[in-house]
């Protein structure tokens, strides 16, 4: 595909600008080298620049067929992405979708497109609440616009489950919702296209992952929380939890390094739980005070008790 990219631009090249073989096959030689052996960086840079000239030349030239500009800046928006560049690729996919809603309107199968690929730049910048509120809203109407089996439907519901189980603040409620979501995902693609084929192992492996993580217990769950600076999410797994026994752990985790912040997690529980850890006749608000004053890390060694 590479070479025949090259022999394709070599054939056309001495045509008028405004010729619209010459224009395609710009196209088609920006994709092929993008595409050529592994998608690296060098492949993507090398990519790059005719990327550039086939949106230049359709802006400047093809302007009257403003759909195949819309196609030459996604292919240009895939690279900046790969690249790493994803600020920029991010304002040109809005600019993207909001023109497919013009010219095709929100039915149409390029404006789907255009709105996973702006979804999915939005969940490499890890914002990903947007990501969420863009899917959820896509998938209202792509399985009666595309079809329920359709692979652009299928590919909003796979990077739904990706947004709201990968996102570190997940709850347990996500990771089940994902469950179900990839599981459905999963079994449409095995009707459909087969159990061999690789979006359908894909969907196969992320549920064996889902799901392992969904047999860890919940207090492992709170480490990774608080590991990654998720300490919301954590608050609200420990509020389900009798905290005497998840505790322990997050306390032999964190101690040593965060135990400030472990307090500021238990404090901000309910009193009603709190009562249950509290031995002595001090209030929440005077323990507050107590772990605002105080730098616990040079107090704690690790091994004491929930209780303690």
């Amino acid at each position: 595909r590479h070479a025949l990219g090259w022999a394709g631009w070599k054939t056309y090249l001495g045509r008028p600008e405004t010729d619209g073989h010459r224009g395609q096959l710009l196209q088609i030689l920006a994709v092929a080298v993008q595409h050529y052996k592994q998608r690296d960086r060098d492949t993507q840079n090398e990519a790059l620049p005719i990327l550039e000239a086939s949106v230049e030349l359709f802006r400047r030239v093809f302007y009257r067929t403003p759909g195949s500009l819309l196609r030459a800046q996604s292919n240009l928006s895939n690279c900046l992405g790969e690249l790493g560049r994803h600020e920029e690729a991010l304002r040109l996919d809005r600019m993207i979708y909001a023109r497919s809603l013009d010219i095709f309107g929100a039915s149409n199968e390029f404006s789907f497109v255009s709105g996973l690929r702006r979804a999915r730049t939005l969940k490499a910048l890890q914002r990903w609440s947007e990501a969420e509120r863009i899917l959820r809203k896509q998938l209202l109407i792509a399985p009666s616009a595309l079809g329920p089996t359709h692979t652009v439907t299928l590919s909003l519901g796979e990077n739904l489950y990706a947004v709201v189980c990968h996102a570190p603040d997940a709850t347990r409620d996500n990771l089940l919702e994902g469950e179900t979501i990839l599981q459905d995902c999963f079994e449409k693609r095995r009707r459909v296209f087969g159990p061999t084929h690789p979006d359908t192992l894909f969907c196969k492996d992320a549920l064996v992952w889902l799901r392992k993580k969904l047999e860890q217990p919940v207090e492992v769950c709170v480490v990774n929380m608080i590991s990654t600076g998720a300490d919301e999410s954590a608050r609200v797994f420990l509020i389900t939890l009798d905290l005497r026994a998840a505790l322990s752990e997050v306390f032999r985790k964190f101690a040593k390094t965060r135990g400030m912040e472990i307090g500021r997690i238990m404090f901000r529980l309910p009193v009603a739980d709190l009562s249950t850890e509290v031995t002595g006749d001090e209030t929440p608000s005077t323990l507050w005070s107590i772990l605002q004053g105080a730098d616990l890390s040079a107090e704690l060694n690790g091994d004491e008790t929930p209780s303690t």
